[in-house]
């Protein structure tokens, strides 16, 4: 399992980082990112995104 801070590769059953000592969840705890279900506003053809057409 990677360390979120430092990228140490350590063993699947460590808490601790063996590098930094960073705590480490073990992947059931890590909520996953929610995508958005409705677009906030729809683009169509024409449409300026960022500052561009």
């Amino acid at each position: 399992m990677k360390c979120p801070k430092c990228n140490f590769d350590n063993p699947n059953d460590t808490l601790y980082c063996g590098k930094c000592s960073t705590p480490i969840k073990p992947l059931e705890e890590i909520s996953p990112t929610k995508t958005l279900e409705i677009p906030a506003k729809g683009l169509t053809t024409g449409t300026t995104f960022a500052s561009r057409y």
